[in-house]
């Protein structure tokens, strides 16, 4: 399987350097993910009112006064272009978070649903945007069904969504947040790529357990493929050594998506607090023969907390909390 017109050139290896700042640190990783932001002017209306332009992101109730704490549903559309150098790869529509119910369309075809007023997601478009060029314009269309502790909605398909039966942090106690609330975006991925990297600390087993998933791996020979994971301590914390896990015989499939873990080793690991905000920077890079298909960054604290003899524990000591409310 060959990747040398949608790659990048190969890194050295074994060892990751980092770039010397945030601008080149953000040149590399958007050399295997590049964005393009679908913010700005939207065309909006709220039930059978004529649409015209309102911002996204942003609730609803910040941009019309007469649009607080109401319910019902709103149609947002964006028209938007697909840059040339996007082609061959995998598209993804990246939502930051909208409340609450949310239904996609792209060009008239369904995309997908997502339930929930505060979490990101993602849908896989390539079907409805690929084989048409690069000048073509496209339709996104989003509509949105959102509840007010005033007001119950009704769902598209009839069904009622009850305010009570939606979980909400303080909406019962302020104004409710409606609508495309964060950020949209396009972003191009390797046809193989990396779609979870979720590092668990455990201190007692002086150990954090990396979680990954692959996509695209379905039709892939997996005797040349490998994940490297690289990560810098904080100073003084001990090193831990950089692993390399081979794919081949050590993933479990979830549907078309591949999964696996790898322990690492923390020796003398520097333990996250809220008085010394301990962080590890974790590279983890998909790599087939030698080259890097894709990589992503993230960022773990070691630390534990759990809840016994009526105090709250960090790092197997009782913390007081002081908070409002």
């Amino acid at each position: 399987m060959s990747f040398s017109s949608t790659v990048p050139p190969a890194l050295p290896l074994p060892q990751y350097v980092p770039p010397p700042n945030a601008a080149a640190r953000e040149t590399f990783m958007n050399s295997f993910r590049s964005r393009i932001s679908l913010d700005g002017d939207w065309m909006f209306h709220f039930g059978v009112e004529t649409p015209h332009k309102i911002a996204v992101p942003a609730p609803w109730e910040s941009l019309r006064p007469d649009l607080v704490n109401k319910a019902g549903i709103a149609i947002y559309e964006k028209s938007f272009t697909v840059p040339e150098h996007f082609s061959g790869r995998r598209i993804v529509l990246r939502f930051g978070a909208v409340d609450y119910f949310a239904e996609v369309w792209i060009n008239g075809r369904a995309i997908g649903t997502h339930e929930g007023g505060y979490t990101p997601f993602e849908f896989d478009v390539d079907h409805a945007l690929l084989g048409l060029g690069p000048n073509a314009v496209h339709t996104l269309v989003v509509r949105v069904t959102d509840s007010t502790v005033e007001q119950d909605a009704v769902l598209p398909n009839g069904e009622p969504l009850k305010f009570a039966e939606i979980p909400h942090g303080k909406q019962s106690w302020y104004t409710s947040v409606g609508g495309i609330w964060q950020s949209v975006c396009l972003e191009t991925r390797p046809r193989m790529c990396l779609t979870r990297a979720t590092f668990l600390p455990d201190i007692d087993a002086s150990l954090a357990r990396a979680l990954f998933s692959i996509e695209g791996a379905d039709q892939v020979d997996l005797a040349h493929w490998q994940i490297r994971i690289s990560v810098d301590s904080p100073p003084g914390a001990g090193p831990i050594e950089t692993v390399v896990h081979p794919l081949a015989g050590h993933t479990e499939a979830e549907g078309e998506a591949l999964s696996f873990h790898v322990d690492l080793r923390t020796p003398d690991a520097w333990l996250w607090s809220p008085d010394s905000p301990n962080l590890y920077d974790a590279l983890v890079t998909l790599e087939h023969d030698g080259e890097v298909i894709d990589a992503l960054e993230r960022r773990f604290g070691m630390r534990k907390i759990e809840a016994k003899e009526g105090l709250i524990w960090l790092n197997n000591e009782p913390i007081f909390i002081a908070g409002a409310l």
